[in-house]
């Protein structure tokens, strides 16, 4: 194991159905785990939210093999991400890595 190769510290959480209290539903988050990472930033945009300027990045992270799927949510440095993909590299069922995209504000 290489010291420090996993030098970010993530939240996860999995969508939850709930209901809504008028016969719907909606979605609530619940963690399901911290992992330590190594990530970096792959890309970045801005997008008009509301009428205002809203930055979105893309982050690549390597992590120890977990059930981990699209759509669930990462925080990491305070900030909101969703999973785009979650791919075992080598088939070896020892690590993942995973792509995410910061969540815009709604």
């Amino acid at each position: 194991m290489q010291a420090g190769k996993y030098n970010r510290r993530i939240a996860i959480y999995r969508p939850v159905p709930v209901s809504d209290g008028v016969g719907g539903q909606t979605e609530d988050w619940r963690l399901i785990g911290h992992r330590r990472v190594r990530g970096r930033p792959v890309g970045g945009s801005q997008s008009d939210v509301s009428g205002m300027l809203a930055d979105q990045q893309s982050w690549r992270i390597e992590m120890r093999k977990m059930d981990i799927r699209t759509g669930y949510r990462v925080v990491l440095d305070g900030a909101r991400y969703r999973v785009r993909s979650a791919v075992d590299p080598d088939g070896g069922r020892r690590d993942l890595v995973v792509l995410i995209d910061m969540e815009l504000p709604e």
